[in-house]
């Protein structure tokens, strides 16, 4: 049979198709007709396939797949194989592929010529359900990779898929779990925030975020549902640790706290920015009443500093943080007030050894300075003192003990002259007695001071 006879056969609309091959071949698989589109597609593999076998455009896996259609097309005349072939690309590509309909092809007379085959190229399509496939695993294996527990819902509340994290914090199994509706899983509960979390992001498509408590488990979730058009995507992570780290860190905090805000000390924690982190109360207290404003975190610490005195503060707090530590009396003046001080600055270090704050103590020290500048006043009266016991008052005794010696080396001393050196000791003796008294007066008065 030509192929004037074979057209006659064959439909127009497959013939002269764009998007369809015809190949026909006889029982031995050699071709006896080709469509235009498919001389055209593989032209590079001959210009005439007429009495070429099959073989030439099937790619050397796919042969045997090709014949065994063959065989079940003559052995079930009235049947059509579907089978996909793979197919050569020019030297240099990779094969493609084809979606073909085997049939047995027969005569007017109902007797069998050969094998009809209809194809078309599926190429794009496998290429597009390979990266389909491998994104699918790369999802998949990614969702495995997660260390947070995760599961997806549909709009039906049924459980499309989870991780194995979500199975070992669930203590369920995937089989037992997928395709169950969640509800009948996890029942709806005042006690707990998810029911109405999840409703809430699924019904207004808003993405919700939580933490909730599982009170059997006596456990910590913090939970992200993502809404979708095919449903909701759930992430959640034990937080249990976290939790009982802030709760201890709270306490701690709110110890520190109570210490500092009992002390009478000033104390102030300043980062390398010169930003406040912490204060004590009485930091505060005083800043209110030398600069009529409270501190907040994150103030600079040089607005609580007088202008007078930043320049040598920055010099100690720069110090500080290079891992000095400084100590200094320092009077203090305000401008309603003046204070002496005790300052102290303290490197504060990370777990690296690294300064990472310096803390700036200040305390109170006026009373202490003024009753040491009393007893240095007290001090300097009783110098004084102690100078006139030494000069004054020696000076008076030595002059009664000169009149006294005169008069015993003068043994006919009588008369006028016996008196006029009596007379002579009387004054010595009242002027001794008034300075005797006057020491007296000032060492009792720093005594009733002191």
């Amino acid at each position: 049979m030509n192929s004037t006879e074979i057209e006659k056969l064959i439909p127009n609309w497959i013939l002269n198709s764009n998007n369809y091959y015809l190949a026909i071949t006889d029982l031995e698989g050699k071709y006896i007709y080709v469509n235009p589109i498919f001389k055209i597609r593989f032209s590079f593999l001959a210009t005439d396939f007429l009495g070429m076998p099959s073989q030439l455009t099937v790619h050397p896996d796919d042969i045997e797949k090709c014949n065994q259609a063959s065989i079940e097309c003559i052995m079930n005349p009235n049947k059509s194989i579907s089978l996909q072939i793979r197919k050569p690309q020019m030297a240099g590509k990779d094969f493609y592929w084809t979606q073909w309909e085997f049939s047995l092809f027969k005569d007017n007379e109902n007797k069998p010529l050969g094998i009809l085959c209809i194809g078309n190229d599926i190429t794009e399509m496998k290429r597009a359900d390979r990266k389909q496939k491998e994104f699918a695993e790369k999802i998949e294996s990614m969702v495995e990779n997660i260390t947070d527990g995760f599961y997806v819902l549909d709009r039906d509340w049924k459980v499309i898929t989870m991780n194995q994290v979500a199975e070992d914090i669930f203590g369920i199994s995937h089989g037992s779990f997928i395709g169950k509706i969640f509800w009948d899983v996890f029942p709806d509960s005042p006690k707990y925030s998810y029911p109405q979390k999840f409703k809430d992001a699924m019904d207004n498509n808003e993405t919700s975020r939580f933490e909730d408590y599982h009170f059997s488990s006596e456990r910590w979730f913090n939970v992200v549902a993502y809404p979708s058009s095919e449903g909701l995507t759930i992430f959640f992570r034990d937080i249990t640790n976290e939790r009982k780290l802030q709760q201890i860190l709270i306490y701690s905090e709110q110890k520190l706290r109570a210490i500092l805000d009992s002390t009478t000390d000033s104390n102030i924690l300043i980062n390398p920015d010169l930003k406040i982190l912490s204060f004590s109360k009485s930091a505060n207290d005083l800043a209110k009443k030398a600069f009529n404003r409270e501190i907040e975190e994150m103030d600079s610490i040089l607005d609580f500093i007088m202008s007078s005195d930043r320049s040598s503060f920055l010099q100690h707090i720069q110090k500080a943080f290079s891992g000095e530590v400084i100590t200094l009396e320092k009077e203090v003046k305000f401008d309603k007030f003046t204070i002496w001080t005790e300052a102290s600055f303290f490197p504060v270090y990370n777990s690296a050894n690294e300064v990472i704050a310096v803390t700036y103590n200040s305390i109170d020290i006026s009373k202490r300075k003024k009753e040491e500048q009393k007893v240095i006043k007290q001090n300097e009266k009783l110098k004084n003192i102690a100078w006139n016991q030494s000069h004054i008052v020696r000076r008076h005794v030595a002059n009664i003990l000169g009149l006294c010696n005169h008069i015993n080396d003068q043994e006919n001393l009588a008369g006028e002259d016996l008196a006029k050196y009596i007379s002579y000791l009387f004054q010595s003796a009242q002027e001794l007695d008034r300075i005797v008294h006057e020491i007296v007066s000032h060492t009792e008065e720093e005594i009733y001071n002191i």
